[in-house]
Order: C-alpha cells, then structure tokens, then sequence
C-alpha cells in the first residue's frame, strides 16, 4: 500500500508540471501579442521622411509657385527612395495636393499629376482647410517624420483686423487677417481677403501632431511672439525675421537638407543664405530656433522687462535695428519689427544685457544675415544691419503710437501667450511711451 505521503508527492509534482506548462503558454500568449501591438504601432516601412510643403498662392505669390516647385523636383532626385514631398497648392485655380519622390519622373510643375483635387475653392487661410490637408496627409502617409514648409505672406503674430472688407464674402473672412498667407476667395493675384491667425495655426498643428521643423517662407515671421505661441507644434523653427525676396527659399539647394537625418536646420539655413550671400540687390535675414529653449527664454527675460518697464515703453528707438518703419508706413497693417537683441542692449545696462544676452543667445542653432536686406515698402537694398544688435528675432513693444492710431493690435498683443508669460500687467498705453 502506498502511504498518504508519496501519493500527496505525486500529487504535487503533477500539479507543478501543469502549472509550469500553464505559465509556459501564458507567457507565449503575452509575447505574441507585444509583437502584435509592436507591429500596429511601426510606421509604413515603405513611408520614410514627409515634407509637408503648404502652399497658400491665392494672392500676388501665385505666379512663384510654380517656379519654386520646379525646384523641388530638381532636388527630389537625390532624397531617400521612402521620403515623400507633398505638395499643397491653391493659387488661381482648384487646390490640389501631390506627392513627389526620388522615383517621380517629372521635370516641371506642369508634368505633376495630383493625388487629389478639390471639387471646389477653399480658403485656404482659415483652420477648417489647414486642419483637413494635415489630416488627409497623415492618413495617408503615415510616417514618425513629418516636417513642415508654411509657404506665402506674412506678417507675423498680429491678430485679426476687425475692420470688414466689403468686397469679400463673411464665409471667405470677411475680417482680414494678419499673420500667415492670403487667401482672396477671388482666384485671382489680389493680396486681400483673409489670413491665417496663429491661433489658428497652433490649433490645427497640436491636432496634427509635433512636427520635427517648421520653415517659414513668408515675410516677417520669426518674432518671440509667434515662436512662443508655436512651441509645442515643433522641435525648431526656420524663418526670416524681415522681408523675404519674391523668389523666396532656394529649393533646389535647401531640399537635400530638408530630407536629411541630421543637422538638417542647419544646412537648411546655410544653403539659404549661401544662396543670397552674393546678392547685392536682395540679401537675406535668418535664424533658427529650439522651440524647448523657448519657456526658459521667457523665464530669463521676464524680470528685465518688469524692471525696465519704463525705459521700454519711453525710450528713443530710432537707433534700434528695425526692419519695418512703421513711423513712416503705418498704414501699412505691420507693426515695427525691432529686434529683440538691439531693444534689449538699447534698453538693459551693460552688465544686465551681457548677462540677458549669454542665456538668451542658448535658443539659438543658427543665425545668419548678410549685411543688407531689401524692402519693398522702399524699394532699396541699403538697409544695414548691425551684428552688434543683430539676434534675427523680433519682438514687440507696446508703444503710446500704436494705441493713438487705434491700431487693433495695441490690446491684441495682450493676448498672445508671450504677453501674458512676460509682460509687466496690462496698462493703459496712451498714459505714457512713443
């Protein structure tokens, strides 16, 4: 007979075999499900990089478009065979979007097929639209690498014009708006009708995802102002802090960089301004930005301005390196674009503005300018520009003039993020200041 021990020893070992088989299969099951939920999560493999080029050339740009895509096939021959360019386009005729890669046999923008057409003109200057193509495109071109071209107008961070244009249509924005492009809602070559805010733009960019640089070809966008309200939709930020030429970003040089793993803001930048270094007529301002530097720069730069709040707001700025002079265009819809580094040297003492400078100085990748710009306002390239004040970012000042013209953007400004993160408390303009 066998004793009660050996039977609950058998017992035992019986029962610790089916559990060993039990946890065995368990932890297979887990294992093939981590690899199934590892899967879902990979990028297309036959997606690599995505330039997103938006092209807002319902306006006088409409005639550049075509030229500066011609440019962009020259340099897609030479990009990754998974990377794609595409294209958004509405100039004066139906929106469109194309994609474009290494393999893509085309010479010209005329010889382009698009991948969608719209049935009918949009705005392409309003949220609704930005936020659709973003969404198209990521729904159809899945990537973990998405960068971002805005391509147009500009003028920077000033909000919305409350006046009404009567010869536009209240679905077209009848209000319109300063910022990023121009839409007519006419298909014409008309600069009128509305604009993108950069509200707007943030909107539709956190709905889109972060996109690992932005680069703006338009006029006037690379103020502390919308690199502030933009700092959560990108790692860096490309732009000029004045006047960008007609001919705009040389492609044909720049999307070899666009397209590359690694310093690519800089080569971008380089490859611009390279391009106009020899220029004598046009010239080029840029800089590049680390949008995580960003809070910190606010941090640094807000007790300066609480404690030369007066000086600011009093002091003489026509020896500040400006690259608007709103005193003589003001009924332009800009503002004076002043540049952050000379408002502070001119503003700050000698030992705060070093001490400004150095931590200011770190959001920067790249900073380059050649000795002029021009300006269409007058039609000269002898505008100089002293490295000295030079940083190729501007910032805002609310001056007494803006607010004694009635200049919507006098109490505006009080509401973009930048404002309200370092600004001294809202105070009536016109006691006191310019």
């Amino acid at each position: 007979m066998t004793s009660l021990p050996l039977l609950r020893n058998a017992a035992t070992e019986v029962f610790a075999s089916l559990k060993f088989f039990l946890c065995l299969l368990l932890l297979v099951f887990v294992a093939v499900s981590c690899k199934n939920d590892e899967q879902e999560e990979e990028p297309n493999p036959q997606i690599g990089k995505v330039v997103i080029v938006y092209m807002a050339a319902e306006n006088s740009l409409a005639g550049n478009m075509s030229k500066d895509i011609n440019e962009m096939l020259g340099g897609m021959k030479n990009v990754g065979e998974t990377d794609h360019l595409i294209l958004y386009t509405d100039n004066t005729g139906l929106p469109k979007i194309y994609d474009i890669t290494a393999a893509s046999q085309n010479e010209s923008f005329n010889s382009l097929t698009p991948v969608k057409t719209y049935e009918q003109d949009l705005n392409s200057c309003s949220y609704e639209v930005l936020d659709s193509v973003l969404q198209y495109i990521k729904g159809n071109y899945p990537s973990q690498n998405y960068r971002l071209v805005f391509w147009s107008h500009g003028s920077g961070w000033l909000p919305p014009q409350p006046e009404a244009d009567a010869n536009h249509s209240e679905s077209w924005g009848a209000k319109p708006r300063r910022a990023f492009g121009y839409d007519n809602g006419l298909n014409t070559v008309a600069n009128a009708g509305s604009q993108l805010s950069i509200d707007d733009m943030r909107r539709a960019l956190l709905n889109f995802g972060p996109v690992d640089f932005i680069l703006f070809d338009a006029c006037f966008m690379q103020n502390i102002e919308v690199l502030y309200q933009l700092r959560n939709c990108t790692r860096y930020i490309i732009a000029s802090p004045a006047e960008v030429p007609g001919e705009g970003a040389p492609y044909h040089q720049m999307i070899g960089p666009m397209f590359s793993d690694s310093g690519y803001v800089e080569g971008m930048t380089d490859a611009y301004y390279n391009y106009y270094a020899t220029d004598q007529l046009y010239g080029i301002l840029l800089s590049a930005v680390d949008c995580s530097k960003l809070e910190y720069v606010a941090s640094i730069t807000q007790p300066y301005l609480e404690q030369y709040k007066e000086t600011l707001l009093n002091m003489d700025y026509s020896n500040v390196l400006n690259y608007f002079k709103w005193d003589y265009y003001y009924r332009n819809p800009y503002s004076d674009y002043y540049d952050m580094r000379g408002v502070m040297k001119a503003a700050l003492s000698e030992e705060d503005f070093e001490t400004w400078n150095a931590q200011f100085s770190t959001m920067f990748l790249s900073q380059a300018h050649t000795d002029h710009w021009y300006s269409v306002f007058n039609n000269r390239s002898d505008n100089r520009v002293d490295p000295l004040q030079y940083s190729g970012v501007t910032m805002y000042i609310p001056l007494q003039k803006y607010a004694l013209r009635n200049k919507w953007f006098a109490t505006g400004y009080y509401e973009t993020d930048w404002a309200k993160a370092v600004w001294p408390t809202k105070r009536n303009t016109t006691e006191t200041g310019n």
